[in-house]
C-alpha cells in the first residue's frame, strides 16, 4: 500500500463534516436573531398600541348635509359702516343622528363679483362669540365649538351625536358669528352654509347644504360736520361746555376793550360727526376779519389770542376753545370756525360770531358853555 493510501484511510476526509457543523451552527444562530427581532418588534407595537389606548380619544366625524338640516342668521351691528367691524350671529338647525361623535363646519364667504360693492371684497373671520351676547345651544346637543379662518366649528361631544333642535340667532344671540371690515359702501351678501362630507366638492355651496345668505348695506363712515358740532359763545374768560349745550345758549352782541392782551370772549366747541355723534379726532380751526387775534386750544379759561387765524387738531377729545381778544383796534372783528375730519380731511364750517372792540380812551374832550 502506498503512502498516500495510508494518509487517506488514517485522516478521512472531514471537509463535509466540518461544512455542516458550521451550517448547523449559523442557522441556529439566524434563528435565534431572528426570533429576538420579531419579540422587539413586537413589544415596541404594543407599547406604542398602549400609548395611543392612553392618550388618544375618537375623533369626531364630520358632519353630513341631513344632520345639520337649516342655518340662520342676523346682523349684530346696528349701523354698518366702512371702517367698522360688521358681526353677523349665525344659528343652526339639526337633526337627530350620526352615531357618535360629530362636528359641523359652518363656513362664510362673499361667493359672487356681485356679492360685495366694485373693489370691496374682504376676508371673513369666524368667531366663537356673538356681537352683543353671549353663544349657547339650546337642544342640539352641541356641546362646544372651535373657530378658525372663515370656519365655525360645532361639536357634539355625545356618542348619538346632534339631538333635534334649533339655535335662533339674533341681534344678542347665536352659536357664533362671523365679522368682516367694509372698505366700501354699498351692499354686501354675505354667504353662510353648512360645508357637509357628503363627498361634495369643499368651500363650495353644493345643492344639499343647508345655507342663508344675508344682506347688508354699509353706509359711508360718519365725518366730521360743522352742521351737527355745537358752539356755545360766552363773552369774558369762561365757556364751560356743558351737556345738550347748544348756540341758544350764547351771549348775543359781544362788545370789549380792544386793548392788547385782553380776552374778550371764548367760544366752546364740541365736534360732532354726520351721525351727530360726539367725534375725537378732529381739526378746529378759527380766523378773525376784522380787529382781533385767535387761538385755539382745550383751556376753558383765559387765554390771550396771538394771530389772526389758528388751528388744533384734537387727540382723543372732541371738545376744544377759541379764544378772542383785542389787537389795538377799534371795530367788528369776525370769527369763523371750521372742522376738518381727520380722514378725508373734508372742512366745513361750524358757525360765525362777532367781537365789537371799542377804545376806551377819549379821542376828544369839547367844552360847552351853559
Amino acid at each position: 500500500m502506498g503512502k498516500g493510501s495510508l494518509i487517506a484511510n488514517e485522516y478521512p476526509d472531514l471537509t463535509s463534516q466540518i461544512k455542516e457543523n458550521l451550517l448547523s451552527d449559523l442557522n441556529e444562530r439566524k434563528i435565534v436573531k431572528t426570533i429576538s427581532l420579531k419579540k422587539r418588534i413586537a413589544l415596541v407595537a404594543v407599547a406604542a398600541l398602549g400609548s395611543s389606548l392612553v392618550v388618544s380619544a375618537p375623533a369626531a366625524n364630520a358632519a353630513i348635509a341631513a344632520d345639520v338640516t337649516a342655518v340662520n342668521a342676523t346682523v349684530a351691528t346696528s349701523a354698518p359702516a366702512i371702517g367698522s367691524a360688521v358681526t353677523v350671529n349665525v344659528g343652526v338647525s339639526t337633526a337627530t343622528g350620526g352615531g357618535s361623535a360629530i362636528t359641523a363646519s359652518i363656513k362664510a364667504a362673499f361667493i359672487g363679483a356681485n356679492d360685495y360693492p366694485a373693489g370691496g371684497w374682504v376676508s371673513v373671520a369666524a368667531a366663537t362669540t356673538v356681537g352683543g351676547g353671549s353663544a349657547s345651544f339650546g337642544t342640539t346637543a352641541i356641546t362646544t365649538s372651535s373657530a378658525s379662518g372663515a370656519t365655525l366649528s360645532l361639536l357634539s361631544a355625545g356618542s348619538a351625536g346632534f339631538a333635534t333642535g334649533t339655535i335662533a340667532s339674533s341681534s344678542t344671540t347665536g352659536a357664533g358669528s362671523f365679522a368682516f371690515t367694509p372698505t366700501k359702501a354699498g351692499t354686501y351678501l354675505l354667504t353662510i352654509w353648512h360645508e357637509a362630507s357628503d363627498g361634495n366638492t369643499t368651500d363650495v355651496v353644493n345643492s344639499n347644504e343647508a345655507r342663508q345668505s344675508v344682506s347688508i348695506t354699509v353706509a359711508a363712515a360718519a365725518t366730521a360736520a360743522g352742521g351737527t358740532t355745537r358752539m356755545v359763545v360766552k363773552s369774558g374768560t369762561g365757556a364751560s361746555y356743558g351737556a345738550g349745550s347748544t348756540a341758544a345758549g350764547s351771549d348775543k352782541g359781544i362788545t370789549a376793550s380792544r386793548t392788547i392782551g385782553t380776552q374778550a370772549a371764548i367760544a366752546a366747541i364740541e365736534v360732532r360727526n354726520s351721525s351727530n355723534a360726539v367725534m375725537n379726532g378732529a381739526t378746529v380751526s378759527a380766523s378773525i376779519s376784522g380787529p382781533g387775534l385767535v387761538i385755539v386750544d382745550t383751556t376753558d379759561g383765559s387765554v390771550v389770542g396771538t394771530a389772526r387765524s389758528s388751528s388744533l387738531a384734537l387727540t382723543a377729545r372732541s371738545t376744544a376753545y377759541v379764544h378772542v381778544s383785542g389787537d389795538g383796534t377799534s371795530g367788528v372783528g369776525t370769527v369763523t370756525v371750521t372742522v376738518t375730519d381727520p380722514v378725508t380731511a373734508a372742512t366745513t364750517t361750524v358757525g360765525t360770531f362777532t367781537v365789537t372792540f371799542y377804545s376806551t380812551t377819549v379821542a376828544t374832550l369839547t367844552a360847552t358853555a351853559n
